[in-house]
């Protein structure tokens, strides 16, 4: 590059600096600002100047890479060729160029595995000391969000040229321009989408981020309706801002359209600012229109209907102006409130509201009082409250539906009492459990919790004589009590007899729930066609009744492909599972338990057929959930990151593997104690990853945690079969051929006995043992 070119580009680069100093200058006074700071240098103040002109008011519209092309030239066109190298990233494709850099399709390739992102850095001709400043403290902010709707950091560092690079997961999906455009995306498509993004910008606000520019290009939709957030690279670090910082226009270009009013007037930026543009997001997706500054309609509640209506055929086509009218647009008039005081306080608040909306529920945006709270009531039960009105003026009209009334209403008197009678059974029943414990075997010390099972479900037959749907309920309560306690051939037991008494409770629901529960008991002890058999069960007792419930049926085929995985019938599984987890979904709740159960058994089937990547995916998708919304020592998700790590030892990557289980091992220990059947599972797992990294000692490890697994579970169950395998594996590793082959033999007999020949672990077991016998062949 010539030396004038030289010259060109950091005069190019001044004139940027002062430009976007300029912005945060109030405009009555710009222009002297301008030539304070140029000095003598009047071609470069006329030159900001004639910029400021051309664009005016509106120069936050304009794309930041727009303003800096017409500042930095042509010569700061950042391109790297397919095949370029950067870090241990290759790469593929420009995706496309943002403010600040310019993005690539990057690969990485590693022992077995390839990983794509998006790479992104400075363009030449940016890379001021501000702009690199700002650059890395992107990395720094995404580094500490980990949430499954905010795109992951992957990877960062300095290329040879000087410039920082960050790389960030890939998403493949659509913009949510182009997903909200669709005609089948209805209104619960369209809340649960926001409310997704409520959540991850709040994981951001609790690590004190801000995004500041949340809008539908910063938003990736993917195939399964999962939105992404992106781009947190204008965000702002509240604990370490200072005052000049807060106010900076300097230190960003939003986008106009989708900018709260203080970030217009340079005010300071707080995470109100990220609860507008959430607002705004909202106004659009359900009116197919943007949200205007000077909406004419004064009333909050008629705010979304006329902007549906203006909109006609370009909004929605699955959303009616009548849905709006009412609280939803008092919903967004509180999230865009002009005054950032006056809108919702957390990004938590907005999306409560907005839940409560949907769900016909009074909102907390509005002025409380007994007339509203009847009209949400009504709203609610319509078909309730119709039939309670047509009944009342039967009433009226004749004195046959009073008596009928009379006696419904008597009967619910009746089923009532009864209930409370119930109730009171049952606390006297579990008091009498802790009472007068037997002084011969008691000895002055409370009984145990296995003792205490055993007694009361001893005294259920006889105690609740002539209750079949307490005594189910009970046996239900107490069978998994026992399986919490590793017991699960008792646990079948106590299942057995309340399937057997649900036909007499008549309640299809307790049925279903009891057989699903009676399936999952014999999948532990390895009865898979007892199992299937019970779930066939309760998907009829379902079936049957009047209201069937999605989390039901959830459960319901969760445990079904688990079977099925066990099986051996890897297709069959990944089919069930997704239904599970399809069905999880449209019960309450983002990701309530049933969707965490039914996504952690799809990954371990996806790992079990093969499929690594995807596998890999599943569970980083379930632990980045629990990481973001349990606490470190909660036994959920401390039983996701075990089955991950125990997954990534198997999957080839046994340094991972180790970290993760070393981390969360005190943590278990803690919860479920030192003679439990999980923290055994888990001494396995990590010996087996310490064995694989050439830990000489491992193999030993392996061999005491095997006996205290067998100690915990001595049903020849899966789990019996995994450990004598992994015991075949260390004592393999440990030369000791005669004791591997032993083991492998006992690991394939309960294969077989459990699953069938025809199971991947029997063909497993079948081949170390031919080469066991080979190579005592060559040795003799």
């Amino acid at each position: 590059m010539t030396d004038d070119a030289v010259v060109a580009r950091e005069r190019r680069r001044r004139a940027f600096e002062l430009l976007r100093a300029a912005l945060d200058v109030e405009l009555a006074s710009r222009q002297a600002w301008i030539a304070q700071q140029a000095g003598d240098d009047r071609d470069l103040a006329e030159a900001v100047n004639a910029l400021l002109d051309a664009t005016g008011a509106d120069v936050l519209d304009q794309g930041a890479a727009e303003i800096a092309a017409r500042l930095v030239g042509d010569d700061a066109v950042d391109d790297m060729p397919e095949g370029s190298r950067i870090g241990a990233w290759t790469i593929v494709g420009a995706i496309g160029s943002g403010g600040m850099g310019t993005v690539y399709r990057a690969r990485r390739d590693g022992d077995g595995y390839v990983q794509v992102g998006a790479l992104k850095r400075i363009k030449r001709g940016m890379d001021s000391d501000a702009m690199l400043a700002r650059f890395r403290r992107e990395r720094q902010i995404l580094s500490r969000l980990a949430h499954p709707a905010i795109a992951r950091l992957l990877d960062g560092g300095v290329a040879e040229d000087g410039r920082p690079y960050l790389v960030m997961e890939y998403i493949e999906g659509e913009s949510l321009s182009t997903w909200s455009t669709r005609g089948d995306r209805d209104l619960d498509a369209r809340i649960d989408l926001v409310l997704a993004l409520c959540a991850a910008v709040a994981h951001a606000h609790h690590q004190l981020v801000v995004h500041r520019d949340i809008k539908p290009a910063n938003v990736v939709v993917t195939a399964d309706g999962t939105p992404r957030l992106l781009d947190f690279g204008i965000a702002r670090v509240l604990e370490s801002d200072t005052d000049a910082d807060a106010t900076a226009t300097a230190a960003r270009f939003v986008s106009r359209a989708y900018a709260a009013p203080e970030q217009l007037q340079g005010l300071a930026v707080t995470t109100a600012t990220d609860i507008f543009q959430l607002g705004a997001l909202l106004h659009e997706l359900l009116t197919g229109l943007r949200l205007a500054s000077g909406d004419a309609t004064t009333r909050p509640s008629q705010r979304l209907a006329a902007a549906r209506e203006r909109a006609g055929a370009l909004g929605p086509a699955t959303i009616f102006a009548k849905t709006l009218a009412g609280d939803a647009g008092i919903v967004v008039a509180r999230a865009t409130d002009a005054d950032p005081a006056r809108r919702y306080a957390t990004v938590e608040a907005f999306a409560d509201d907005l839940r409560r909306w949907r769900d016909g529920r009074p909102i907390l945006a509005r002025p409380d009082s007994t007339g509203y709270r009847l009209r949400r009531f009504v709203g609610r039960h319509r078909w309730f409250v119709g039939f309670a009105a047509c009944a009342i003026v039967a009433v009226l009209a004749g004195g046959g539906v009073a008596l009928w009334q009379a006696r419904v209403a008597a009967s619910q008197e009746r089923v009532a009492l009864e209930r409370a009678a119930t109730a009171e059974r049952v606390k006297g029943f579990m008091i009498g459990l802790f009472q007068a414990p037997d002084p011969a075997r008691a000895r002055g010390a409370m009984p145990r919790a296995d003792e205490l099972l055993d007694r009361g479900a001893a005294q259920i037959a006889h105690g609740l004589a002539g209750e079949p749907r307490v005594q189910a309920e009970l046996y239900e309560t107490m069978a998994l009590s026992y399986m919490g306690l590793g017991r699960f051939d008792k646990g079948a037991e106590l299942l057995e007899r309340a399937s057997a008494m649900v036909g007499d409770a008549g309640d299809p629901a307790l049925a279903a729930r009891v057989e699903t529960r009676l399936g999952s008991a014999h999948a532990e002890l390895g009865h898979y066609e007892q199992a299937l058999a019970a779930l066939d069960r309760a998907t009829r007792q379902r079936e049957r009744s009047p209201t069937p419930e999605p989390a039901d049926e959830a459960r319901i085929e969760a445990v079904r492909g688990w079977v099925l995985r066990d099986l051996g019938r890897y297709a069959e599984s990944e089919t069930a599972l997704r239904r599970s987890l399809e069905r999880a979904r449209a019960a309450p709740g983002e990701m309530n338990p049933a969707a965490l159960r039914a996504l952690n058994n799809l990954a371990y089937t996806l790992q079990l057929a093969g499929r690594k990547q995807e596998s890999i995916a599943a569970y980083e998708r379930l632990v980045d959930w629990f990481a973001a919304h349990e606490p470190a020592d909660s036994q959920p998700r401390l039983w996701a990151e075990y089955t991950f790590a125990k997954s990534l030892r198997d999957l080839g990557e046994p340094a991972r593997a180790r970290d993760i289980l070393q981390r969360i091992r005190p943590a278990v220990l803690r919860v479920v104690g030192e003679s439990h059947a999980d923290l055994a599972g888990l001494d396995i797992a990590l010996a087996q990853s310490l064995m694989d990294l050439g830990d000489v000692a491992a193999p030993a490890r392996v061999v005491d945690a095997v006996a205290r697994s067998h100690a915990a579970v001595p049903q020849e169950n899966m789990l019996w079969a995994n450990a004598e395998f992994a015991l075949a594996e260390a004592e393999q590793r440990a030369g000791n051929t005669d004791a591997a082959t032993t083991n492998y033999e006992a690991a394939r007999a309960a294969y077989v006995a459990l699953a069938g020949e025809a199971h991947p672990a029997v063909h497993e077991c079948t081949r170390r043992l031919t080469q066991l016998a080979q190579s005592r062949e060559a040795v003799d």
